[in-house]
């Protein structure tokens, strides 16, 4: 079982009703971000940097998409690391990533 920061002792003094109000705002959270990058990513139309898909979507932070996004390629198996190439941001060489054909599926279509 997966442990939270309730489980350490850390906000003891925290009622019932408001750690489960913040399970469910994580839960939230996290399912927003990836559908945040995957539309993000979608949107773009071909394979993206890190930096390129938080600068699509109003993001100036890569920091904001990047554990969401490994666990869309390590877990979920719903994107993959596709050639290095030159970010069009930041114009250093970087991973792109883009959409494995189970990802295909969930964002509706082929391109």
């Amino acid at each position: 079982m997966q442990k939270d920061l309730f489980d350490y002792g850390i906000g003891s003094n925290v009622t019932e009703t408001s750690k489960q109000a913040l399970k469910e705002l994580t839960k939230e959270t996290i399912s927003q971000r990836y559908q945040e990058y995957m539309n993000a990513l979608w949107d773009m139309g071909h394979p993206s940097t890190d930096v390129e898909v938080s600068s699509h979507s109003g993001h100036p932070d890569p920091n904001y998409f990047r554990p969401r996004r490994f666990e869309l390629e390590n877990f979920h198996r719903l994107i993959f690391e596709c050639k290095t190439r030159q970010c069009s941001v930041t114009k250093r060489m970087a991973k792109t990533f883009w959409f494995t054909d189970k990802g295909l599926e969930m964002v509706g279509g082929e391109q």
